[in-house]
């Protein structure tokens, strides 16, 4: 068998047993597993999750071989299932959003093929599905990212504690902006979204946060006199799917506080190139992931830019400086960067 047909045959495997793990995280049969104390037969997984058992039992199949559950035998011979120990405290963590992701994909496959054709529609915008996996993600990540910011960043804590004005674009759920809001009671927070139907639920949600405001944005038009200034902007995987990501950067620059204010953002840094990053299958992922949601979302017009999440850390740094900030890069992980930018210094 040819290299290419190994391959491909491999990741054909793990992209059926993806979608299939998917879908036991959605039905619940995970976190029945999770709750029970002991081993349980495909009738109770079914009985307490409320689901029929000969869709359990086959599905339960799929994840045992795939060796993601535990399965043993019983006295009467019967098979029981059970998930190995930590399992749990995975669910409960960041792992258990990405859970979504091949479902998602599956979801918007059809959609997205027909955006690939030259007569076909220019893009598929994120949908409440992706706003709820990236609210999961959001869940365990916001503490760490806040940290990040809160260290990474010279003096910022102490402003925060003092006092100043802040708006987070791109703020899906809210759920970064409630962090640090309830964090830093003095300051002034702003969640800006896009999406109308989802500034409102964030006032629904958040509204008992006295220092959190809420405004509908369309970060690609800033006005050239905009409404407000604030000491800090700043937005989490954000920048690489916007239509018009130098715009929007200028946008920015246009709305910061002269002279210190200061524009931090969160991006996928990779190398940029699938020729440095052959082999890298955490890469491949977010190849992926561009493919049908960030390139479909961003690539609005035809003249939008598109960047997607693998476009790499230097192209990224290099819309910010065309934008006219002075850019730090600072590795936090494998595949992720805090870029920190700066208004230049007046002379």
């Amino acid at each position: 068998m040819s290299n290419f047909a190994e391959r491909a045959s491999e990741i054909t495997q793990r992209a059926l047993i993806g979608i299939a793990m998917s879908l036991a995280s959605e039905v619940g049969i995970f976190q029945v597993l999770a709750n029970a104390d002991s081993p349980l037969t495909s009738y109770q997984v079914a009985m307490v999750g409320g689901l029929k058992e000969r869709y359990v039992r086959e599905l339960l199949g799929c994840l045992s071989t795939a060796k993601l559950v535990q399965v043993s035998k019983a006295e009467d011979e019967e098979l029981q299932y059970s998930l190995e120990e930590g399992a749990k405290e995975v669910l409960d963590g960041r792992l258990a959003a990405f859970l979504g992701f091949p479902s998602l994909l599956a979801s918007t496959f059809h959609s997205v093929k027909d955006c690939f054709y030259k007569d076909g529609p220019m893009s598929v915008r994120y949908t409440d599905q992706v706003q709820d996996i990236l609210d999961g993600i959001s869940r365990s990540s916001a503490p760490g990212i806040a940290q990040i910011f809160l260290e990474q960043i010279s003096n910022l804590k102490t402003k925060l504690e003092e006092g100043i004005d802040v708006i987070e674009f791109g703020s899906g759920k809210g759920r970064l902006c409630a962090t640090l809001a309830q964090q830093f009671p003095n300051s002034r927070f702003v969640a800006s979204e896009v999406v109308p139907d989802l500034v409102q639920a964030n006032k629904d949600r958040w509204e008992h946060i006295p220092n959190l405001t809420f405004s509908l944005d369309d970060l690609c038009r800033v006005p050239e006199v905009p409404d407000k200034n604030y000491d800090w902007v700043f937005c989490c995987d954000v920048i690489h799917d916007l239509p018009d990501p130098v715009a929007a950067l200028q946008g920015i620059k246009r709305m910061l506080r002269q002279p210190n204010g200061l524009l931090t953002f969160v991006d996928i840094a990779t190398s940029g190139s699938p020729l440095v990053d052959r082999g890298n299958m955490n890469v491949s992922t977010f190849y992926a992931l561009g493919t049908f949601l960030c390139i479909p979302e961003s690539y609005q017009r035809s003249d939008s830019l598109a960047l997607g999440p693998c476009s790499g850390r230097q192209m990224i740094a290099s819309l910010a400086q065309r934008a006219g900030f002075q850019v730090e890069v600072i590795k936090i992980e494998d595949l992720t960067a805090l870029f920190i930018c700066q208004l230049p210094k007046q002379s």
